[in-house]
C-alpha cells in the first residue's frame, strides 16, 4: 500500500521525516495484521490529493470534506456516516490574533465583529470549510502558516487560522509576545486514512479489516496522543 503524506508535521499524530507519527504507526500495525505493507512518501497535500485520484498512491489521511469524498473511500457506520472511531487523529482548528485585538471565535462563529480577512496556508481544505458561511475575506495567498504569521504580524491580515497543533510548532519560536492562539474544543475534527475509489473497489474486503484493526487498535496506550505528547 503506497500512503502519501504531507510535508506538515503534526505532533504527535504526522511526522513526515521518519514516519513515527501516531497516524502512521496505527495505518502501518492495522496493515501487517491484514497483509498490507505500508511505504510512505511525502509530497505536497494537492499532489497526495491528485495521485490518490489517479492510482499513482493507495491511501493518504485526510478530513471528510467534499474535495476529499470526491476522491476517496472514508470508512463509514451502518448509516453511511463517517466512523469517527475509526480515525487515526483528532486535530483543532484554531485562530491567532495579534495580542490586544478583541477577535473571537468558538469553534462556529465569531463573537462580536469578525477579523476582515483571515490568513490561512495554501491549501488547508479543512480550515476554509469550518469558515464557509461566515463574513470574512480569506487570504490564502500564504504558502506556510509561518509566512502567514508574518503578514499577520505586519497588519496585511487580521486573523490567523490553521491547524492548532500545526501552528503550535510555529508559535513555538515566536518568544516577542506578539501573538496569542484561540482553539475551542468545538473546533475539533477527525482525520482518516482512506484510499482511492478504485484501490477500494479491487481491495474492499481487506480495507474494511484493515479499518477494523484501526479502530481497534487506537485504544491502546502505545497509540494514546496524551502519552506521546
Amino acid at each position: 500500500m503506497r500512503y502519501c503524506l504531507a510535508p506538515q508535521p503534526l505532533p504527535p499524530f504526522v511526522d513526515p521525516e521518519h514516519f513515527e507519527g501516531i497516524s502512521e504507526r496505527l495505518a502501518r500495525e492495522a496493515g501487517r495484521r491484514v497483509g498490507f505493507a505500508l511505504s510512505f512518501r511525502v509530497a505536497p497535500r494537492a499532489r497526495c490529493r491528485a495521485e490518490l485520484a489517479s492510482g499513482k498512491v493507495d491511501a493518504m489521511a485526510v478530513a471528510d470534506v467534499a474535495e476529499n469524498r470526491a476522491v476517496a473511500e472514508f470508512p463509514r457506520r451502518p448509516d453511511g456516516r463517517t466512523d469517527r472511531e475509526r480515525a487515526v487523529m483528532q486535530l483543532h482548528i484554531a485562530m491567532v490574533r495579534r495580542v490586544g485585538t478583541a477577535y473571537q471565535w468558538d469553534g462556529e462563529k465569531f463573537i462580536g465583529p469578525p477579523p476582515p480577512i483571515v490568513g490561512i496556508r495554501i491549501g488547508a481544505a479543512v480550515v476554509s470549510h469550518a469558515l464557509q458561511g461566515t463574513p470574512v475575506q480569506i487570504d490564502e495567498s500564504a504558502r506556510d502558516l509561518k509566512l502567514a504569521l508574518a503578514k499577520l504580524k505586519l497588519g496585511r491580515v487580521d486573523a490567523v487560522f490553521g491547524l492548532k497543533e500545526e501552528l503550535a510548532a510555529v508559535l513555538a519560536n515566536e518568544s516577542d509576545g506578539t501573538f496569542e492562539m484561540q482553539s475551542p474544543e468545538r473546533a475539533g475534527f477527525a482525520g482518516y486514512a482512506v484510499v482511492g475509489k478504485a484501490f477500494y473497489q479491487r481491495h474492499r474486503e481487506r480495507v474494511e479489516a484493515w479499518w477494523r484493526q484501526i479502530g481497534a487498535l487506537r485504544g491502546l496506550p502505545e497509540f494514546d496522543p496524551a502519552s506521546q505528547r
